[in-house]
């Protein structure tokens, strides 16, 4: 047994540049006699990936001693309380204990991370408190003392907590104290004694500690709070919960989502089978809302439990907030993926060291990475799919590419850099433009080049009549150019008809430019504040409302779109309502905050632009108010699909589109471009108009409102 100051520990590990497991657990817990650990949270996990340390914490006869201070989760508090009645079996236990640990020398003990527990437990080399807090709050020490030969003891404090995600996954960092030198006294001495006053009991009158298991707290699984017995139960706000604790590492179908049983659904599973037949190269044209994240995913587990080998799996998306659903997505599989965007120097060296373990390991594995679409065609993200290919040969059969919004790839000159891999799925509800524009064949066949055609179609009415939707009411306002308006409108179309004509400039740049100052216009009609204001009053403060400002055309935001935003914002804030902004420029922290208060209904609208346009889950949702649209259908099913999610609750989602017409229009003769306005627009009812619920009354006022349409419709 070696001493504790002989391992050459560091003072400071942060989980940025260091592997906390490896470099600090493991090597001095194979060398402790005791352990003893303060953390809010606890997750049986860390005890199998660390196992290689705790086997030489009990070949030393060592024992651990762990306070928590939240509720453990059902697996794990089941694994204890099996633990507890085998305590009359300790040797016995040992043995276990022992033969387990002696596994992790050579393969991973996610899947015995239970028995790991209740071998701890039942051997009694484990113990377990819980530290149930009073006044609504929650016990949320990190701290912990390590004991070596010859009295000597590393304390240690930080921000990471006893589970995979804090000593690995999260940004974390740890401070150690060295009773071998001068500052433990000042410090790791302090860290200490106050983990002995609270074990003995009389520590705090913030908290009281209950030995586990015990019956009191086993009412209370299940609960995500911190409530024991008669102390308060603090709210859900009131608590910083970590719930990505990993019930296992093992990938798995799922039983249960949430409260519901999971059983894929029979065009999931079609789906599937067409993108086989098709040499696994397609692209799923399914509709917003119907499934398309978790049939992508039960495709990716079903391979790999399915076959014999390592299975890499790269998920393609446009925004860091979509990465994040498809994260939260995994891990119903039990899959950890690794984020990959923004600095490479956070992801990178994650990545190679999960290849490297894959490539050494001997037991089969399944690697996720999912990766924005900024970051997949930089030097760093190519540099891994090199990897991939040259130094585990792993690119070609063994790894899928599954692209999510898969359209966002059509215009990309250099598709090719995406993955070479054998298997590409593209996911989509509206793939290809599929228009006789030359610009638009040109962006489909490219598009077509990489994934294949569409594999598989599952339309909005199909998702609505199955009931996977919920069912809609859709209400057109009309409001009407002004004079001014009109005449600028005009000017631009002119302007977009000359550079028409002239078929060398279909992709000029000024075309581009000239498109969306006309989109802009129709965007900030004067008109469509009166009304918004009118209508906002008679809404009367409602709840879980989504306000679309933006037309979504290109991600950058302008002046103009800034503008409208901040109007709209106003007119809704001077009428009662409660609202916050959804854009780009929101934080992703902050973004996860408002989705939050939008759920809890302590806020009544969010006011978006571009950023909800695509993939972005928030079922809660149940009206959609549109001030501004592009000409584009695929942006209006990708915006009905936002509102049309099922929650709990929701019986019906409502539309309310700003529909833009020229001024008495039925008084007067037209010009060409005014024509053309009234029937684009006319398109886009029509389009949200024929699977909603009052399309009979709908398609009665159409030739009202697009033909002789009264000024108070």
């Amino acid at each position: 047994m070696i001493k504790l100051s002989e391992l050459g520990l560091k003072k400071t590990y942060k989980t940025d540049n260091s592997n906390l497991i490896k470099d600090f657990y493991i090597k001095a817990l194979s060398e402790c006699t005791q352990y003893d650990r303060a953390t809010f949270t606890f997750g049986s996990s860390i005890l199998s990936v660390a196992a290689r340390g705790l086997d030489g914490l009990i070949d030393n006869d060592g024992r651990m001693r762990l306070i928590i201070g939240q509720i453990p989760s059902r697996d794990d508090y089941e694994a204890l309380e099996d633990g507890s009645k085998m305590q009359i079996y300790q040797d016995d236990c040992l043995e276990h204990l022992k033969s387990l640990l002696a596994l992790s020398r050579t393969s991973s003990l996610s899947k015995h991370r239970l028995d790991l527990l209740k071998y701890f437990i039942g051997a009694n080399r484990l113990e377990i408190r819980f530290a149930a807090a009073k006044a609504k709050g929650i016990f949320h020490d990190k701290s912990g003392i390590i004991y070596g030969r010859d009295n000597e003891k590393i304390a240690f404090m930080g921000s990471s907590n006893e589970t995979l995600y804090g000593t690995d996954i999260n940004w974390e960092r740890i401070n150690a104290y060295f009773s071998w030198e001068d500052a433990y006294s000042d410090y790791g001495q302090e860290i200490n004694d106050d983990f002995e006053s609270l074990w003995k009991g009389h520590y705090s009158s913030k908290c009281k500690l209950i030995e586990l298991p015990n019956e009191e707290i086993k009412k209370a699984i299940g609960v995500k709070s911190s409530y024991v017995g008669d102390f308060e139960k603090p709210s859900t706000k009131e608590l910083i919960l970590i719930d990505s604790e990993e019930q296992n590492l093992t990938p798995m179908i799922p039983s249960k989502i949430g409260d519901n049983d999971f059983e894929i659904r029979d065009y999931q599973i079609e789906a599937l089978r067409n993108w086989k037949t098709a040499g696994y190269k397609g692209v799923m044209a399914h509709a917003t809302g119907s499934g398309k994240t978790i049939t992508a995913i039960y495709g990716i587990t079903r391979t790999f439990l399915s076959g014999n080998t390592n299975v890499v799996a790269i998920v393609g998306v446009p925004y860091t907030i979509l990465a994040e659903q498809w994260a939260d997505e995994f891990k119903l599989f039990n899959i950890k993926p690794i984020l990959c965007f923004g600095n490479s120097s956070s992801w990178f060296s994650k990545v190679s060291n999960r290849l490297s373990e894959l490539s050494i390991s001997s037991t089969n594995q399944l690697v996720v990475l999912i990766v924005v679409n900024a970051s997949i065609f930089m030097d760093r993200f190519q540099q891994v799919l090199s990897d991939l290919d040259k130094e585990y040969g792993l690119l070609k059969e063994q790894t899928i590419f599954i692209g999510d919004e898969c359209h966002e790839y059509a215009g990309k000159k250099d598709i090719n850099k995406l993955p070479n891999c054998s298997r590409r799925l593209g996911l989509s509800a509206t793939p290809f433009v599929e228009k006789d524009r030359e610009d638009s064949i040109k962006k489909d066949n490219n598009l077509k080049s990489y994934f294949g055609e569409t594999c598989d179609t599952f339309e909005l009415a199909d998702a609505l009549e199955e009931k996977f939707l919920c069912p809609y009411e859709y209400h057109p306002i009309i409001v009407h150019l002004n004079e001014e308006e009109e005449e600028q409108y005009g000017k631009l179309s002119a302007q977009i008809a000359q550079i028409i004509s002239d078929p060398k400039n279909l992709t000029n740049e000024g075309l581009n430019i000239l498109a969306g100052l006309r989109s802009r216009l129709i965007g900030s009609t004067e008109e469509k504040f009166i009304k918004l204001k009118s209508l906002a009053k008679e809404l009367n403060s409602p709840t879980n409302t989504l306000v679309f400002c933006g037309d979504g055309k290109t991600e950058e935001i302008d002046e103009s779109e800034q503008k409208d935003k901040q109007r709209a914002k106003t007119i809704l804030d001077s009428v009662g309502w409660r609202t916050r902004e959804f854009t780009a420029e929101v934080s992703q922290i902050e973004r996860a905050s408002r989705i939050e208060d939008f759920k809890d209904k302590d806020i009544n609208a969010l006011i978006a632009i571009k950023v909800l346009d695509q993939g972005v889950n928030i079922p809660a949702i149940a009206t959609a108010i549109i001030l501004a649209s592009t000409r584009s259908k695929r942006q209006y099913i990708q915006r009905l699909g936002r509102v049309l999610r099922k929650s709990k609750g929701k019986k019906m989602s409502y539309i309310y589109d700003f529909i833009v017409l020229p001024r008495d229009h039925k008084n007067r003769e037209l010009s060409e471009s005014l024509i053309n306005l009234i029937s684009e627009e006319s398109v886009r009812f029509e389009e949200f108009a024929k699977n909603a619920d009052n399309y009979d009354k709908l398609s009665v006022n159409k030739i009202n409102i697009f033909g002789e349409m009264t000024s108070e419709q």
